[in-house]
């Protein structure tokens, strides 16, 4: 992870209608990029209810790298201001500030199986599931748990004997008064 901030970006829409000033950014080296994922206008044609916002996406550029990516510090740049629904599991279209999106599987016959698949870290656990959290090394088990914390014995009212012991309480004693 790199630390640089930058201030001052300003991003426009692909039509030049809308100019936002982003907050500070910093850098990061691991931005998530999956040009599959990037809406076309083949893929809005696929779907004949995004038929009308193929003309406003543009043509996927295969050299193009993702660079930034918008999250919730920047909330304008996520309102609405129309929507195409489709059918039940069928992907829809939001236009944005920014132009429109594509939510939802959009390849035909539910295949789409990326060549790449983006993710931080995963461990596995020694019975198969995967975690996110770290292994513990130490390989600490707790073998025997108590419903209670405290747990009544038969010799809990015995006297106990003092021994060594009771020649230091009787020092202590004294130099308390």
């Amino acid at each position: 992870m790199v630390g640089r901030y930058a201030s001052g970006i300003r991003i426009c829409s692909i039509d030049g209608q809308s100019t936002f000033e982003m907050p500070d950014v910093i850098e990061c080296d691991s931005i998530p990029s999956n040009l599959p994922e990037i809406p076309t206008p083949d893929v809005a044609n696929a779907h004949p209810h995004l038929r009308r916002i193929a003309p406003y996406l543009p043509a996927l550029d295969p050299s193009c790298k993702v660079e930034l990516l918008i999250g919730r510090d920047l909330p304008e740049v996520h309102h609405v201001t129309e929507q195409i629904l489709g059918g039940k599991g069928e992907p829809f279209a939001q236009k944005l500030p920014l132009g429109w999106v594509v939510i939802g599987e959009v390849c035909l016959g539910k295949v789409h199986a990326p060549s790449v698949i983006n993710v931080r870290k995963t461990h596995v656990l020694n019975d198969g599931r995967h975690t996110t959290f770290p292994l513990c090394d130490l390989n600490i088990k707790v073998n025997d748990v108590e419903d209670h914390i405290f747990v009544r014995t038969p010799t809990d009212n015995k006297l106990g004997s003092l021994g060594s012991g009771q020649t230091v309480s009787r020092t202590n004693a004294t130099s308390l008064s």
